[in-house]
């Protein structure tokens, strides 16, 4: 796992993957680089990541969201369990860091 610039973001197929309780001194401690864009919502900090399959996710949060942690969003399709999961791998957190994991419903 690799820290990115957010210019390396690209939210055009992004989606939600989880909540992690993790907070921005800890993403600095895993090589991340927090940075705080402008945005319309208010202050927002964000940190991208490159995992070691390619795949780009990013770790965001408002301030002043009253749910704690980043929420975990992918530039793909993946199953989310599968992405938590090599996101938990290649971060060294654990299962119990995360609060909240999206799993998309079944298409017929």
């Amino acid at each position: 796992m690799h820290a990115l610039s957010l210019s390396a973001w690209d939210a055009r197929d992004s989606s939600v993957v989880a909540q992690v309780d993790i907070d921005a001194d800890e993403i600095v401690r895993l090589g991340g680089v927090v940075e705080r864009p402008d945005s319309e919502s208010g202050q927002v900090e964000t940190a991208v990541f490159g995992l070691d399959s390619g795949l780009v996710v990013l770790l965001t949060r408002v301030q002043g969201n009253p749910v704690a942690g980043f929420a975990l969003l992918q530039a793909g399709q993946h199953p989310s369990s599968t992405v938590l999961e090599w996101f938990l791998r290649e971060s060294g957190l654990s299962r119990d860091r995360v609060t909240w994991l999206s799993e998309p419903s079944e298409m017929p």
